[in-house]
């Protein structure tokens, strides 16, 4: 059974939510209560689903202001292909091979009348 806090500082009710959520019921038929092995599976759980919700490589997302770290500008610019290896090794040259071996272009949606776009680095 878990204590009141929790190996993660999580009480009992949050855990019990969060199982859930996730599906999750716990191990013991008839009991409310999770043991330690139910708590990390369920902490696992939540860590997945939060990683499978984080944009990826080459992703493109509208912002609305400054563009937040992890991101750079989509403005059609030449990089550097050893800066951004996951990027290049994502898109390649499809919008620009850049000077042909040490940058790439960035794709540009601007010229569409999409404006501060950025992609995941």
């Amino acid at each position: 059974m878990v204590d009141q806090a929790g190996q993660y500082g999580l009480s009992q009710s949050t855990m019990e939510k969060l199982a859930v959520l996730l599906g999750e019921r716990p191990r013991t038929p008839g009991k409310a209560a999770l043991r330690r092995e139910d708590e990390a599976r369920i902490v696992d759980g939540v860590a997945q689903l939060i990683a499978s919700s984080t944009p990826s490589t080459g992703s493109m997302q509208l912002f609305a202001g400054s563009i937040d770290k992890g991101w750079i500008a989509a403005n059609g610019a030449a990089v550097s292909r050893a800066a951004y290896p996951a990027l290049f090794r994502k898109i390649g040259t499809k919008f620009g091979a850049g000077d042909g071996s040490t940058t790439f272009n960035l794709p540009n949606p601007t010229p569409i009348g999409l404006n501060t776009w950025a992609i995941r680095i």
